[in-house]
């Protein structure tokens, strides 16, 4: 039997990637639901649901309730049924997905095969990701038309408010390709979720609403006042030039409307014979898969040759309703701005084309640039983490999930890698951040590592409290984040508890060597790692670094000299008893020491892990260069150990990086979490940024195209895996956007540094910093640099610039000289310089003078 014939030909079906996420439609805290490449929404989480509200794949303790789990949702409860009427023949109807069997399910009611006609599907979807847009290209030969769908919800970096609405928008654009008029309709199907657990008396209650702006449909449900699901949603569709709007508000029964839009293209024609709904409609509300309540939305254009039509629908919720596990009350930051989800609809019937402007300028400030697609797609994929897994309260605290559901929320180790992207996005979500750290802190100045699924200090447990990493993570993040933000309050609020931070950790330094023995977990929790572990010195390395620059600001400069004098014997001692030959080594606990002091380190003994490789060794040394902190180690044995991990960690079959192994051969029997024999996403991109400072362009990017391709091959690009899905940790992609540019922007110094690892001779970027972002673009020659950057929203203060080079240096602001010197290899300006929204300054530096 040949395999190339014509029958299996028919009969074959390649599949190259995986189909298991899709991009999150919702805003910061709001929840939301996905849509996948399939064209199919999944995953309405926002009713205060299972998994998002917590306890993912866990059974709650004794005597707490199990909490609600998302609803049970097919195709039919948010889809869409595109109908084309050309002159002289029979309409032509289409579902916008493909595949789930769903022309079935929804266009014949409780799958009733050949009762009613059948509807088919388009043949086949493009699909594009651009957070916080998902493009879908509907692609079907039969029909005169071409579709494609722009989903999105507003994301606009610095305006967290806005990027807090709980909605998502459908822009469609329908272009006529033939000759003959057309007449076309777009129906938006939608199932009321609200109240979906109160069956069978969820009382629904829906209402029509028409403005000048478009019609407005509510639907309520729920009579429990405080059930996570009781709330409503909002449908709307805008009204536009040459477009007409039908509407109905409550009908459960697609076929009680199927024949009206089937002739007329509108819901308001004759309807199907009144002895169907009699037979087969359910009086009694029945909020279940195929019973549920609808609403019913139309908008029908017509289109003469070529013409293009843009159609705008929507999805609004509203369902304030939300408690922590411990029953108090968390509320929806949106509720301060929505009284209910016709406000939310009407606000973006207002508002959306200027919201997707904003959100749009940032989006193509990625796709438009020479970053390496593998990093410019990282860069949106993750911020997606930042909708999908987060709580935003009504009071303003912002709490961001490790994994969804799992492992706690703002855990202090995650965020340490995470809060790149926070930072660079959000920066006033930050100052919650650290707030609530400082809540939750002890009076011995133990930092607690999370909270869980409670939104109160009081209420963390005990166990919290066994992290030893978490208090120098807590110092580096209020250091850097004051140095981003240039906030002098964040500073003076958080110095207090952060010098406590500092204090619980030199008093673990029992041996006398200036590095701390740790006895409790860090952030590799499940690789048992007690002793002086390199990891745990080196952030305490860093730490000591950012106190002692936080304490020269304060004018505190006897603690900063104290500090000073903790980090040159540290980073001695670092030196000495981790340092191999060929690496660092991850643990010190067995005996190879030179001093009565260091021989105490055989107080446990060794395994054969202590010796290992460890990837993220090193975090604390590449986290000081990425924020502009002193080295503590040599340059040339940080360079050796990296290659060594390039050598040893890198799977190249598997395309990973592990978190370790033992050159040796040796394979520790680290069951069943086998920690260091696995990848971090968030630990690979970390390493990466690692790699640029250190100027290791192609093995950096080597990395990051291997996470991408990983993870897109699997379907997994915006759902990656650690400790849970949609994990934290990976926004520490930011930080490899950072290193890979050598940007840092100190806002209280109002000094910008530039020094990109890349020998490209242009490269034009997005711009991200504490205070505002936009573009950049970067100009290197063989004697010349030039930096561009254009300010999209926000403000930017300068004083000065330090490039590759400084001499003869000439600087613009929209297109006026500024006056610039070159003094100790900087590119000063005598008098500050403020860059507001829409402004552009260019500056240029050589090499040398030019010759005269």
């Amino acid at each position: 039997m040949g395999w190339d014939t014509p029958i299996q030909r028919k009969n074959r079906t390649i599949i190259e990637k995986g189909l298991d996420s899709g991009l999150c439609l919702g805003g910061l805290g709001c929840g939301g639901l996905e849509l996948w490449a399939d064209g199919v929404f999944r995953h309405h989480a926002y009713m205060n649901t299972a998994p998002w509200n917590g306890w993912r794949h866990q059974i709650p303790p004794q005597g707490q309730p199990q909490p609600l789990a998302e609803p049970n949702t097919g195709v039919e409860d948010l889809c869409f049924l595109l109908r084309v009427q050309r002159p002289g023949r029979a309409p032509q109807l289409r579902f916008l997905f493909v595949g789930q069997g769903g022309s079935w399910l929804v266009g014949e009611h409780m799958s009733r095969t050949y009762k009613y006609a059948t509807i088919p599907t388009v043949r086949a979807i493009e699909h594009t990701a651009e957070f916080p847009f998902t493009r879908l290209k509907y692609l079907d030969p039969t029909l005169p038309v071409q579709v494609e769908l722009l989903a999105w919800s507003p994301f606009i970096p610095h305006d967290a408010v806005a990027s807090a609405t709980p909605g998502a928008i459908f822009d469609f654009t329908i272009t006529s390709q033939t000759h003959e008029p057309l007449t076309v309709s777009l129906l938006q199907i939608t199932s009321n979720l609200a109240g979906f657990d109160q069956v069978p008396d969820y009382a629904p209650e829906h209402s029509l609403a028409t403005t000048p702006t478009g019609v407005i449909i509510r639907m309520k449900g729920g009579r429990d006042p405080q059930s996570p699901a009781t709330g409503e949603m909002g449908v709307f569709a805008a009204a536009r030039a040459r477009q007409s709007i039908s509407a109905v508000s409550h009908n459960p029964y697609l076929q009680n409307l199927y024949y009206s839009f089937y002739t007329t293209g509108h819901l308001d024609g004759p309807r199907i014979p009144p002895r169907i709904p009699r037979e087969e409609y359910h009086f009694a509300a029945q909020n279940a898969p195929m019973f549920r309540d609808q609403s019913f939305v139309c908008v029908q254009t017509s289109l003469e040759a070529g013409q293009c039509a843009e159609i705008r629908t929507g999805l609004t919720w509203h369902f304030p309703n939300h408690y922590d596990r411990f029953g108090v009350y968390v509320g929806k930051f949106y509720e301060n701005r929505f009284a209910h989800s016709g406000d939310v609809a009407a606000y973006l019937l207002n508002e959306a084309d200027l919201l997707r402007a904003r959100s749009r300028a940032w989006t193509d400030s990625i796709l438009d640039s020479d970053l390496d697609p593998a990093l410019a797609l990282a860069l949106l994929d993750q911020a997606n983490t930042l909708v999908k897994s987060s709580w935003y309260s009504k009071d303003g605290r912002f709490f961001l999930w490790e994994g969804l559901g799992q492992g706690g929320m703002n855990t202090v180790d995650v965020e340490h890698y995470g809060s790149f992207g926070v930072a660079f996005l959000f920066p006033a979500l930050r100052v919650s951040a650290l707030d609530l750290i400082q809540a939750a802190q002890r009076p011995n100045g133990q930092v607690a590592h999370a909270y869980q699924c409670n939104i109160r200090p009081a209420d963390i447990p005990d166990g919290e409290y066994h992290r030893w990493d978490v208090n120098l993570q807590y110092v580096l993040a209020l250091f850097r984040d004051w140095r981003w933000s240039g906030d002098p309050d964040l500073l003076r609020r958080h110095w207090q508890s952060a010098r406590h931070a500092l204090a619980f950790v030199q008093s673990l330094d029992r041996l006398g060597i200036g590095l701390p023995f740790t006895e409790g977990g860090i952030t590799y929790d499940h690789w048992h790692m007690v002793g002086v572990v390199a990891y745990m010195s080196g952030l305490y390395l860093a730490a000591l670094q950012a106190a002692k620059t936080m304490a020269e600001a304060l004018g505190e400069n006897d603690f900063a000299a104290e500090c000073q004098t903790r980090w040159e014997t540290g980073r001695a001692s670092f030196e000495r008893l981790f340092w191999q030959g060929d690496y660092y080594k991850a643990v010190l606990r067995e005996t190879e020491a030179l001093s009565s002091a260091d021989a105490r380190l055989s107080l446990l003994a060794a395994k054969p892990i202590d010796l290992g490789l460890h990837t993220d060794a090193l975090n604390g040394e590449a986290f000081a260069l990425l924020t502009g902190l002193p080295r503590a180690l040599d340059p040339q044995r940080v360079q050796t150990m990296l290659r060594a991990i390039l050598t040893y960690n890198v799977h190249e079959d598997g395309r990973f990086l592990a978190n370790g192994s033992c050159p040796n051969g040796e394979f520790p029997d680290e069951w069943p979490f086998s920690q260091w024999q696995n990848p971090w996403t968030g630990t690979e991109y970390f390493f990466a940024a690692q790699l640029f400072t250190e100027g290791l362009e192609r093995e950096a990017l080597d990395i990051l195209r291997n996470v991408f391709d990983r993870l897109d091959e699997a379907g997994m690009r915006f759902r990656h895996n650690e400790c849970g899905d949609f994990y934290t940790r990976a926004l520490s992609i930011y930080a490899a956007w950072q290193a890979w540019l050598g940007l840092l922007v100190d806002v209280p110094a109002r000094h910008l540094r530039l020094k990109p690892v890349t020998r490209r001779s242009a490269l034009r970027s997005p711009f991200l910093c504490g205070t505002g972002w936009g573009r950049m673009t970067i100009r290197r020659g063989h004697h010349d640099f030039s930096l561009e950057i254009a300010l999209t929203e926000g403000h930017l203060t300068l004083e000065s610039v330090e490039l590759p080079f400084s001499a003869a240096p000439a600087a613009c602001l929209n297109g006026q000289p500024l006056e610039a010197c070159q003094s100790e290899g900087r590119i000063r300006f005598p008098q500050p310089i403020t860059l507001t929204s829409g402004d552009h300054l260019t500056v240029t530096a050589h090499l040398s003078p030019p010759s005269t």
